[in-house]
């Protein structure tokens, strides 16, 4: 459908003449400052059903609101367009890590076990994670980086199955004021590891990064996938917080079967 027809069936601009012959549209002069706001609202993407309202109302304040409304749309749209850039850019930037394939012995860890709502999940990691320091570190060494277990599959849409640990050199007898804490084991695994480094609330990109990889490369074992919290690497930050446990690099694992190799 031509343009000029598509306005006229709209009632955005009646041609004063229809040739029935062969059907070429005339315009009054009149007509000629309607035609220019159009062509400079469709310039600005503005939806045809406003345009014939401003055109039928002929009223300012009616046309200063519906412009207004646009440009709030148009405004989100380009906040969109830019978070979308945003993580293009750094699904590129991420994909430069190479993911890595990396088999461990079983680990001994001193964990908490829990259901945590999502909203609240890395405040709950940075305390957790802070207490299971303290009181494995008072019986036993901590032979490397703090972690989370996370199960693959969605059980909640509000709370997420949790394990919080850190591993240990060996097992300890958990004081009584601290009934929620156990000794456990992660089993000897293979692990597809890709580097987080961009802060938690990007890690989003790295998992589908990791995932497009172990889905073209490996066999998933459906075991637990596991979350490996580094320290930064500035002195000036080596201290976490309870709040914000996030500053280091993150290592993302998620099991696969022996068999593939990087």
């Amino acid at each position: 459908m031509g343009t000029l027809r598509l306005y006229h069936d709209m009632g955005l601009l009646i041609p004063g003449h229809v040739d029935r012959v062969n059907g070429y549209r005339y315009y009054t002069v009149d007509q000629l400052a309607d035609a220019l706001v159009i062509v400079r609202l469709r310039a600005l993407d503005v939806p045809l059903a406003s345009i014939k309202q401003i055109l039928d109302s002929r009223d300012p304040a009616l046309t200063r609101q519906l412009l207004d409304e646009h440009r709030a749309v148009m405004q989100e749209r380009l906040a969109d367009t830019e978070r979308i850039v945003a993580t293009l850019q750094h699904g590129i930037a991420t994909a430069g890590t190479p993911v890595h394939v990396r088999h461990e012995p079983a680990l001994l860890v001193a964990q908490v076990v829990a259901e945590v709502p999502g909203a609240g999940l890395w405040n709950w990691l940075g305390r957790t994670h802070e207490r299971l320091t303290d009181i494995a570190g008072a019986h036993t060494g901590i032979v490397g980086p703090r972690g989370a277990l996370y199960t693959p599959e969605i059980i909640d849409e509000v709370n997420e199955q949790v394990v919080a640990f850190v591993p240990i050199e060996s097992p300890f007898l958990v004081p009584a004021d601290a009934p929620d804490v156990t000794i456990g084991e992660i089993a000897r695994t293979s692990w597809a590891v890709l580097v987080h480094t961009d802060g938690f609330d990007s890690i989003g990109e790295t998992y589908r990064l990791l995932g497009a990889w172990v889905a073209r490369n490996a066999n998933p074992t459906g075991a637990a996938i596991c979350e490996r919290y580094h320290p930064p690497v500035t002195a000036a930050s080596s201290r976490r917080s309870a709040s914000a446990p996030d500053d280091g690099p993150i290592e993302i694992c998620w099991p696969i079967e022996h068999s593939h190799d990087a």
